[in-house]
C-alpha cells in the first residue's frame, strides 16, 4: 500500500500546530530560597509587545 501523503502532512495529522510563546518571571521572597514563577502563554503574534508589557506590571506588584 502506498501512501500519497508528503512527509510534512504526515508529520502534522491534526492540522498545523501554533506557536506559543510563553513569559515566566522568576519571584523570590526574601525570606525563602523557594521562587514563584508566574507563567502566561499566548499564541497570537500580535499580543507579544502589550502581553509583555502587561505581564512585568503584573509581576513588578506581586508581593509575598
Amino acid at each position: 500500500m502506498t501512501d500519497d501523503l508528503s512527509v510534512e502532512e504526515r508529520k502534522r495529522p491534526f492540522g498545523p500546530r501554533p506557536v506559543v510563546r510563553t513569559l515566566f518571571h522568576g519571584v523570590r521572597p526574601p525570606t525563602t530560597d523557594a521562587a514563584v514563577t508566574p507563567m502566561v502563554s499566548w499564541t497570537g503574534p500580535v499580543l507579544d509587545e502589550p502581553l509583555e508589557g502587561i505581564v512585568d506590571s503584573i509581576a513588578r506588584t506581586l508581593t509575598l
